[in-house]
């Protein structure tokens, strides 16, 4: 019997997978804990690897979106506790241990989120101000006080960043079953993650333990960080409606629900951001949007309208002082 799968994500990278099981495996003891891996290309060498250390591995050859990882483990995964790890990433050693028993001992968790510091390509941990770990303390939201947090805490949980990041997640399965088909967008799927442990009965847990190094690329850092003007604006814009149009989708998931607010405030967050890069304001922010916004206190949001509303020279101004952007 299998209690836990620790689902590793491997998208074509192929790098660190060995290590990745070998950290892995040496860390499961007893346990009843399987691994497995989805990958999205075909390697002998790497196959015989997997099959020699009993792995399962499955290999989606045409349908590889995140979503599509994702909906492969609910299917083929064989334990109730998902523990997510993308393939560049890195699991600190007792993580597995950790997260087994936590849900062991806590039969109403239903999600859980470990905080992450961020290396680079050698596992060296590094300093970025777009990925900083944030420093708050552990919270437990059982099921019957989610409902609380998430109208009265919600500058809180946008500190924490709760749905940031897959390899920090883990959810029962069980949550996920009813909302396979539903899992059809690569955009965001972590956050639907959430979406799903919030209408569910189970309890939710944030935890400030770092239990995951979070790589940093050059691509993933140059692009939100001391890049050309061009180049930085195309990646939010891109990011930022792509990001309006999911969760949007989400939404409906939250209608008539007491999480709708916060999905609300998400949006009008991911507008404010669009309307800043795109030096134009494409989605207009009502009266009061604006209200809610200062009502739950969300300085970073209230500061994004700011700069959403200056125009364009004054918009290129803050991208160059805030963000170093740099001339084309």
């Amino acid at each position: 019997m299998v209690d836990a799968s620790v689902v590793i994500f491997d998208y074509d990278r192929k790098n660190f997978i060995r290590d990745i099981i070998k950290s892995i495996a040496a860390n499961i003891g007893d346990k009843n804990i399987e691994i497995l891996v989805i990958k999205s290309y075909e390697d002998p060498e790497i196959d015989n690897f997997l099959k020699n250390n009993n792995i399962r591995f499955f290999t989606l050859l045409e349908h590889k979106s995140q979503s599509d990882y994702i909906k492969c483990a609910v299917n083929e995964s064989m334990g109730e506790i998902l523990m997510f790890h993308d393939d560049d990433d890195q699991f600190v050693d007792e993580k597995v241990s950790y997260v087994y028993n936590l849900f062991s001992q806590h039969e109403d968790l239903g999600y859980y989120h470990n905080n992450f510091n961020t290396v680079n390509q050698k596992g060296n941990i590094v300093y970025n101000r777009n990925y900083k770990t944030p420093e708050f303390a552990p919270v437990y939201i059982k099921n019957s006080s989610k409902s609380w947090y998430f109208n009265k805490k919600i500058k809180l949980l946008n500190h924490i960043r709760p749905d940031f990041n897959s390899s920090s997640i883990c959810i029962r399965k069980s949550i996920i079953t009813g909302f396979k088909k539903n899992f059809e967008f690569n955009v965001r799927p972590d956050t639907f993650l959430l979406i799903m442990a919030l209408i569910s009965d189970f309890s939710l847990f944030f935890d400030n333990k770092v239990l995951t190094h979070y790589r940093l690329y050059g691509e993933n850092v140059s692009t939100s960080y001391n890049a050309p003007v061009t180049k930085m604006r195309n990646t939010f814009i891109k990011a930022f409606s792509e990001g309006t149009d999911i969760f949007s989708y989400y939404s409906h998931f939250l209608e008539d629900t007491p999480y709708a607010r916060y999905m609300k405030l998400r949006i009008i967050n991911l507008k404010l951001a669009y309307n800043f890069w795109a030096l134009e304001r494409k989605y207009k922010i009502t009266r009061s949007e604006l209200k809610l916004i200062l009502k739950v206190d969300l300085v970073h949001e209230s500061g994004y309208y700011i700069i959403s509303v200056l125009p364009a020279k004054l918009k290129i101004m803050v991208m160059k002082i805030s963000y170093k952007a740099i001339e084309d």
